[in-house]
């Protein structure tokens, strides 16, 4: 409704429109209805104002398949997300305070996920994975930073593959720099989300030089190559759980990965701006000689 009220405000006043596409609607709506009927006519419904609009954008070269996906045949312009965290000059503190907070002190092997606690995030891999590595006899520590409509039924989970001594779960963390803390403590953020349609998570965890381990062949997967800015399995937590396996204590590995992330992963929103502007400028001028 808002992408119909924008597109008549535009024709109004005789300025273009920008519309993005940075979720998966599709996705969200069977979820929800569990009918592929509806989720279809939303979809439908959905789209219409993406038709009418001057510029159709996208946050990942793989987003744009998705937007074909949904019936769009218009041009596609990929800008993607950055993020508001820098490096900090003193990074002990933050990472003490994590410490005191979990008694992390000394520990290895510790991972972190960021986001919305959403079992279509593949949480449930990542628990399954765990058990794999427990079971293998690698001491880890997994950090789940966030909160959601599945954090408490993910919990149980988690409990029931009996992994609560091995997994830390914070809730929602508004405070940025103590966001910041639990990121430098971590050694990888495990991220194996097929529904993101970029994964900001990526982009902070690069901004604290730390890479990320990902599904090949997803949108979070690009840009990652293999064991050089981040780490790639297969949909399954097999594959997951291998490549965690080979990753313990393998910190010159992930040290390396952590900084190469940071120099081709890590972007920040002041560039985001400066390429937007850009943009707008051309988009701008592109209307007034249609006009």
């Amino acid at each position: 409704n808002m992408g119909r009220y924008a597109v008549s405000v535009g024709k109004k006043l005789g300025i273009p429109v920008v519309m993005t596409l940075h979720t998966k609607y599709y996705e969200d709506i069977y979820r929800v209805t569990k009918s592929k009927f509806l989720s279809n006519l939303a979809l439908k419904y959905i789209m219409r104002p993406y038709t009418k609009a001057d510029s159709v954008w996208t946050v990942s070269e793989s987003n744009r398949k998705t937007l074909r996906d949904y019936g769009y045949k218009g041009d596609v312009v990929v800008v993607k997300n950055g993020t508001e965290f820098v490096y900090p000059d003193n990074p002990e503190p933050l990472i003490a305070e994590v410490d005191k907070l979990h008694g992390l002190k000394g520990k290895k092997n510790v991972f972190i996920f960021v986001g919305r606690m959403a079992m279509y995030k593949n949480l449930k891999l990542i628990a399954d994975a765990l058990q794999i590595v427990k079971n293998a006899g690698k001491e880890f520590t997994m950090l789940f930073v966030g909160g959601g409509f599945d954090f408490e039924e993910f919990k149980k989970y988690v409990a029931h593959l009996y992994l609560d001594k091995n997994c830390v779960f914070t809730n929602l963390i508004m405070d940025r720099r103590l966001l910041q803390g639990y990121y430098l403590r971590s050694d990888m953020l495990i991220f194996p989300s097929t529904f993101d349609t970029a994964g900001i998570a990526i982009t902070e965890a690069a901004a604290h030089k730390k890479p990320s381990l990902v599904v090949r062949d997803s949108c979070c997967a690009e840009g990652i190559t293999d064991g050089e800015n981040g780490f790639l399995c297969e949909e399954s937590a097999e594959s997951l759980a291998r490549k965690i396996c080979k990753l313990c204590d393998g910190q010159a590995v992930l040290s390396t990965a952590g900084e190469n992330a940071y120099k081709t992963l890590y972007r920040s929103w002041s560039d985001v701006a400066s390429e937007v502007y850009e943009k707008y400028t051309e988009i701008i001028a592109e209307y007034k000689k249609r006009r």
